[in-house]
């Protein structure tokens, strides 16, 4: 089955708190964030099985999608500090 491409934007909610490592999120940012710095931005191309896979997820994207997301690390909250 061939690849889906979806363009996603957080526009009514520009700004994502997470945990690393937790699971609160999908499995490629889990694995795409790890040693991003405070102010870095990346661009994130995740493919479906470190996405949502054969399910259909949120805001309607289709199964088998790849994901591309360009975030930036605003602050990095220590455990400490949660």
């Amino acid at each position: 089955m061939a690849q889906n491409s979806t363009a996603v934007t957080l526009e009514d909610n520009p700004c994502l708190t997470f945990t690393l490592g937790s699971g609160q999120v999908i499995r490629g940012w889990d694995q795409e964030l790890i040693g991003i710095c405070e102010g870095e931005k990346r661009k994130l191309v995740i493919p479906s099985d470190l996405g949502y896979g054969a399910s259909w997820a949120p805001r309607k994207i289709p199964p088998h999608t790849t994901l591309v997301f360009k975030v930036e690390l605003v602050k990095i909250e220590r455990k400490e500090e949660l």
